[in-house]
């Protein structure tokens, strides 16, 4: 009878430590994760710990949280959990006299793949002072939802010298906002690269596959201030590849038409002329994922156009400056800027047998959004 029993004790005993429980909260928690507590605090001076600790309020999603952490300028650290704890150990010796920014987009997520809410960021110096400039802009995609990182490379202003493919950023973020929206903080006074990845091997560099976006200037932090930036998508990594493989698809596009098109004319006129009034060769690039147009803009801001198909479309502005008639995104290799554009607010809805006259187009000047920047 007393094997029985203690054989019975023993059964009992392994079934209770088989059953192994999952993190509170479970499968019916929304409720969004967040940082609860860190070893060091925002804007700390005279940083001279070798790592950071940061605890969440729920068990987390570790890869989601590993995907989404970002610390500039460059440093290699290693992340190690325990528990609710993340515990950041860094690999190397930080700079002195250096601001560091540490970011986590609001895109991690918990056990049960609650997203958070909120980014968090968090700024130190291993010196007296915080420096407090940044770059800030926004992305202009048809899919803002992919993973973009922004780079960010301290350039010299007597060469560049950056090997795109093989040189980690000085900087980076992946806190890019639903409405396309970005800032990288902590930043010293002095010239930068700034392009936007989507990092499509997600090896942390750019590479001939990626889709990236390139800038129109490279912006120059000044007293902490710069001016707000906008990076469309669609640059070209290699631009003697692209230029081929336009040439070689071309003419399929074109046969590819199954039907006789129905095209509808619109025209109209630059609003807020006086904008770009000054500047030569300004056209206007109406875009959705199936056509585009460019159409150029003549004396006074009118402009006409007789071969649209129905659609609704995107519009852009920009400053044609090599002269050939369409958008030119910008080349990584050999290196060259994205023509200058303007953004809208508005968008063009075509439809079938519809002419449309006296479309009145306003554009956003860039100084403007510079201004409401600094004003929020």
């Amino acid at each position: 009878m007393k094997k029985l029993i203690l054989s019975i004790s023993i059964l009992v005993l392994l079934a209770s430590c088989a059953h192994i429980e999952a993190p509170s909260g479970g499968e019916g928690d929304k409720t969004p994760p967040l940082i609860e507590q860190s070893s060091l605090k925002n804007a700390q001076l005279n940083f001279t710990d070798s790592e950071i600790e940061l605890k969440f309020n729920k068990y987390m999603n570790r890869n989601s949280v590993f995907e989404n952490l970002t610390i500039s300028p460059k440093i290699k650290f290693t992340p190690k959990w325990s528990g609710k704890k993340l515990t950041i150990k860094f690999n190397e010796p930080l700079e002195d006299e250096t601001t560091y920014s540490l970011q986590l987009s609001g895109k991690y997520q918990d056990y049960y793949n609650n997203l958070a809410t909120d980014p968090f960021f968090l700024t130190f110096s291993t010196g007296n002072k915080i420096d407090t400039g940044k770059i800030s802009g926004k992305i202009i995609t048809e899919n803002i939802k992919n993973k973009i990182t922004i780079f960010a490379y301290n350039i010299n202003e007597e060469e560049d010298t950056i090997n795109y493919f093989t040189e980690v950023p000085d900087y980076k973020t992946t806190a890019v906002a639903t409405n396309g929206k970005f800032t990288i903080p902590a930043l010293k006074d002095g010239k930068y690269r700034i392009i936007a990845l989507e990092d499509l091997d997600n090896n942390g560099l750019i590479s001939p596959k990626d889709n990236i976006g390139l800038p129109t200037y490279d912006p120059i932090i000044t007293n902490a201030k710069s001016d707000f930036m906008n990076i469309i998508m669609g640059g070209s990594v290699n631009k003697n590849l692209i230029d081929s493989l336009e040439k070689d698809t071309t003419s399929a596009k074109l046969d590819s038409l199954a039907e006789e098109p129905i095209f509808m004319e619109v025209s109209g006129k630059i609003d807020n002329f006086e904008v770009i009034q000054k500047q030569d060769n300004m056209y206007i690039l109406f875009y959705n994922k199936k056509n585009e147009y460019t159409v150029k803009i003549e004396e006074k801001g009118n402009y006409k156009f007789e071969q649209f198909l129905e659609g609704t479309y995107s519009i852009i502005v920009f400053n044609d400056k090599n002269k050939n008639g369409k958008f030119d995104k910008g080349s990584l290799i050999p290196f060259e800027f994205c023509e200058t554009f303007y953004t809208t607010n508005q968008t063009l809805i075509v439809r079938k047998n519809w002419n449309i006259t006296d479309f009145l187009i306003e554009i956003i000047p860039n100084w403007i959004t510079s201004f409401l920047l600094y004003k929020l």
